[in-house]
């Protein structure tokens, strides 16, 4: 499902916007940090947290590199879906390699796993 963890996907260096998770935030309200999150909602976010699914069998784990051309990010979470029938993860990237079917690789071991951005939920429209 993709759900962001505390320590993994959210912590003190990535926010609710960049997570896609803005439709949670009511600003005006005076939560702690909403200044901050407005600053950066007027300014524009600069990466976001995506979904990636591998080629292959190879399983991206956290904190492994993603590549286009050099290092653009890391995988946040990654496992084999049984569902997908095929490796995910969750990552940030910059917001221009955000956009689905965007080509990327995960390093994984030293080599480069072609991968690809993908919206989440990994499911859509199934039932489990």
């Amino acid at each position: 499902m993709a759900y962001p963890l505390y320590g993994h996907e959210l912590d003190l260096e990535h926010t609710p916007l960049e997570a896609d998770l803005g439709h949670f935030l009511h600003f005006g309200s005076g939560f702690i940090g909403e200044a901050a999150l407005e600053a950066q909602q007027r300014a524009g976010i600069q990466r976001r947290l995506v979904g990636l699914v591998l080629e292959g069998r190879r399983v991206a784990r956290a904190g492994y590199p993603i590549v286009k051309d050099r290092s653009v990010g890391q995988v946040n979470s990654g496992t084999f879906s049984p569902s997908v029938e095929r490796p995910i993860a969750i990552g940030y990237v910059p917001l221009e390699l955000s956009e689905p079917d965007t080509q990327l690789s995960v390093e994984i071991r030293g080599r480069a796993v072609p991968c690809r951005v993908t919206p989440t939920p990994f499911l859509h429209g199934k039932s489990s």
